[in-house]
């Protein structure tokens, strides 16, 4: 009998008194140290194929890079060297086109990222295997994504899709500190615009832990602007390093997706959408899973470093690449005005925006790498509406005025009028 046949047996057993209606799969995840969802997905997997079904699987793309042709890999190396910062998902269209010129297999997203990943000395320079091992609480954050198991409407581009949930989380404890949900994979910019959320005590998408960590391990994410991160870790003192290893927070996601948002969609029949998935998820990371590493938060935490100066964290904003033109004190963005009376003397002089993609009721001005002011839309005040969330709703109002001609103060109005049906 070999190690597979054990295995399977001693899943068997594990799940056997909640098959023969002895005991609850939380009762069994009590006693075997087992988590609700894997015992979940094991009684799945037993109804369907039997012992069969119990045994180890073996990932799909396991050593499919040792499987890609050397012509293929060439191909990727030629690309990637005429265009370092392109994104994964462009290189990876390209290869596929590649690929079926040459009449070749396919090709997965993760075998183009992890031969690009070999590549770059960027990444085995800030990828290092010997990172910071966190011993307390707020020493170390990490980032983290995954898909979630619910298809809803990206309202931007009208098709039904399983959104992106990526995390920012204290390496420790496991408390998590921030989130965003997003329809397409996340960038650099997310993941830093989500660490800065994680650091603000008082940022819209915080959660029980604040204050900056001596590391920032990012997962699964390409590096660009790299000048940009060596300016980050020199103003914030602190590391920033990039992995592609395992996803620590896989129970994490499994719970959230086999237990929470299933019984969400199949008990309490709702229909999905954008808004109320957000709303869901943050009451799950507040109320459950925050709920359970609290104890260990505390427990762990021996220096709290907080950031005294918090405008430093502006480094951290998304910036435009075009410049704007200060007029009536204030300046234009996303079709919306965004003013402050400090701004009068530097009417018609142009100036760099940062915005902040959680919440766009304030934007802030740069002028030459220093700060101005910051400006306030007063339409979206008391409204922590996320850019994405505006984007939609901007996109509504244009359908709606398709073709027709409609000015500035309707416009707004309209804005306005849909925020408060949307956001009582």
């Amino acid at each position: 009998m070999g190690k597979e046949d054990n295995l399977e047996k001693k899943r068997y057993k594990v799940i056997k008194p909640f098959l023969e209606n002895r005991k609850s799969l939380k009762d069994i995840s009590d006693e075997e140290d087992v988590s609700y969802s894997t015992l979940k997905r094991w009684v799945s997997y037993y109804k369907k194929n039997g012992l069969n079904g119990l045994k180890k699987t073996t990932r799909k793309d396991k050593n499919t890079y040792r499987s890609v042709d050397k012509k293929t890999i060439k191909y990727v190396e030629k690309i990637y060297r005429e265009n370092p910062d392109i994104k994964i998902q462009d290189l990876h269209d390209k290869v596929i086109n590649f690929i079926k010129k040459m009449g070749g297999e396919k090709i997965s997203y993760d075998t183009v990222y992890r031969i690009v990943n070999n590549l770059d000395p960027f990444i085995k320079k800030y990828a290092d295997p010997y990172s910071l091992k966190s011993k307390e609480s707020n020493e170390m954050f990490e980032f983290a994504t995954g898909v979630l198991n619910v298809r809803i409407l990206d309202e931007f581009v009208d098709e039904i899709k399983n959104p992106y949930l990526s995390i920012v989380y204290d390496t420790y404890s496991k408390a998590v500190c921030s989130f965003y949900i997003s329809f397409e994979p996340p960038t650099l910019d997310d993941a830093l615009q989500l660490f800065r959320a994680a650091i603000l005590e008082d940022a819209q998408n915080s959660f029980s832990v604040y204050g900056k960590p001596k590391e920032y391990v990012i997962n699964d994410i390409r590096v660009q602007e790299k000048k940009r991160l060596e300016e980050i870790k020199r103003e914030l003192d602190m590391e920033i390093n990039f992995s592609s290893g395992e996803n620590k927070m896989s129970e994490f996601y499994e719970n959230l997706n086999e237990v929470y948002l299933l019984d969400m969609v199949e008990t309490e029949k709702l229909e999905v959408d954008y808004r109320l998935l957000k709303v869901r998820v943050e009451d799950y990371i507040e109320n459950v899973h925050n709920f359970r590493t609290k104890d260990k938060w505390l427990g762990g935490l021996k220096e709290l470093r907080v950031i005294p100066n918090k405008d430093i964290l502006d480094i951290l904003l998304s910036r435009l690449k075009s410049e704007r033109k200060i007029q009536n004190y204030g300046v234009r963005f996303q079709n919306l005005f965004y003013i402050h009376s400090s701004l009068e003397k530097h009417i018609g002089e142009n100036v760099e925006v940062l915005y902040n993609i959680f919440d766009v009721s304030s934007v802030k001005i740069y002028q030459n790498g220093n700060y101005l002011s910051s400006a306030y839309c007063k339409e979206l005040m008391g409204k922590h509406i996320s850019l994405y969330e505006l984007m939609c709703i901007k996109r509504y109002i244009n359908i709606k005025y398709y073709n027709k001609t409609f000015n500035l103060s309707i416009y707004l109005k309209e804005v306005m009028d849909t925020i408060a049906e949307r956001y009582p």
